[in-house]
């Protein structure tokens, strides 16, 4: 039997509901939990063909933003995202890579902003 598909979070409530209801994970069908961030992160870590160290700066992400709803982009180069490479997000990953975590960045801060100004 091919097990059911994971239901996405309601975007629409991560926008238009409160920033606690965005935060809180949301229950797929096989009983694991996917957050916001790990929606944003999804499809770069499934099609990004990433290194351990690029997937263990990646989960670092999630884990900030799951802990503190926004990250400041200028945090990437600071601890703890200096463990991996001492340049952070730019030793890490290569221009491309490094422009389309910056840019879900941008997409998880911006939904969580907008929550909070509701």
């Amino acid at each position: 039997m091919i097990a059911p598909a994971p239901r996405r979070p309601n975007i629409l409530l991560c926008v238009f509901d409160s920033l606690a209801a965005c935060e809180t994970e949301t229950e797929t069908t096989n009983n694991s939990f996917v957050t916001p961030a790990q929606e944003a992160f999804a499809e770069f870590i499934q099609t990004g063909q990433l290194r351990a160290d690029q997937l263990t700066f990646v989960n670092s992400i999630i884990e900030y933003l799951n802990q503190n709803g926004v990250i400041e982009k200028k945090m990437l180069f600071e601890p703890p995202f200096t463990h991996q490479h001492d340049q952070g997000l730019l030793g890490v990953f290569d221009d491309a890579q490094a422009s389309k975590v910056i840019f879900l960045i941008d997409q998880v801060n911006g939904n969580a902003m907008a929550s909070a100004a509701i």
